[in-house]
């Protein structure tokens, strides 16, 4: 099968998965936009790994008691808005690839999904005040930048190392 450039894509799309990710953005230039979907879903599986961690943490944290219960339910309620969060952040820029290709006008509603989600979950954090501690859900909710934050760091250590 041969894609947009004129290069065989199943050859390309196998030696993708033998690649880094740092490897895979040099490979981009050779499929074309479709590696940008490729290495939006290769980021989103690395998020959801570090969210794996996350609850795992808040878990094991659970199971010993430490801290109190209010502080894990609230930075559990914080991280699931806060996934919800990524989880829209990606399919709006999936959205916007599409947008790109066909050429017609992006659909803005994103910006106020994702906000709607954070403002959700402080809602219900106030609402149940005793059983949610409101400054472990507004940590939670900020759960999604420093994941994201630490797989750029990993990223960019990795590439130093090569």
């Amino acid at each position: 099968m041969v894609g947009k450039n004129g290069c065989d894509v199943r050859r390309v799309h196998r030696d993708f998965h033998r690649h880094s990710l740092h490897d895979r953005h040099d490979q981009a230039l050779v499929r074309g936009e479709d590696m940008n979907i490729i290495l939006q879903d290769a980021l989103y599986r690395a998020y959801l790994r570090w969210f794996g961690l996350f609850y795992g943490i808040l878990a094991v944290l659970l199971l010993i008691g430490r801290p109190s219960e209010p502080v894990i339910y609230g930075l559990a309620l914080g991280g699931t808005g806060s996934f919800l969060i990524l989880t829209l952040q990606r399919l709006s820029v999936d959205r916007m690839y599409r947008v790109i290709e066909t050429g017609r006008k992006p659909m803005s509603r994103g910006t106020v999904s994702r906000m709607a989600v954070a403002v959700l979950c402080v809602m219900i954090g106030l609402k149940y005040q005793t059983e949610l501690s409101l400054t472990a859900v507004v940590i939670g909710l900020l759960a999604g930048h420093v994941i994201q934050f630490c797989e750029f760091l990993t990223h960019e250590l990795k590439r130093e190392k090569r």
